[in-house]
């Protein structure tokens, strides 16, 4: 995936990604981009996601203010808890 694709994607990931490039961390940006590539499911992308983050949090002071906003649209994303109702199997429901 490149960042455009990245950016098309998953746009608020995309702004962190691109902002971490321009600036001095283009290898967390790579990080976080391998972590997309690694995911075989949305469930492990958004961990991945969430860990990440919060291993480089230091990081998120360095950023504008909209790659920030980006960054914590992605925390949240990656704090969501899914469930499936056992008894109709029915669409998962997202909880914020």
């Amino acid at each position: 995936m490149t960042d455009a694709e990245l950016k098309a994607w998953w746009p608020d990931l995309g702004a962190v990604v691109a902002e971490l490039r321009q600036g001095d961390q283009p290898d967390v940006a790579d990080l976080l981009l391998d972590a997309v590539r690694a995911g075989s499911t949305s469930g492990e992308i958004l961990d991945n996601m969430g860990v990440l983050l919060r291993e480089h949090r230091p990081l998120r002071s360095t950023l504008s203010a909209p790659a920030m906003a980006a960054w914590d649209a992605v925390m949240r994303e990656s704090w969501i808890i899914v469930q499936i109702s056992p008894v109709f199997m029915a669409p998962m429901q997202i909880i914020p």
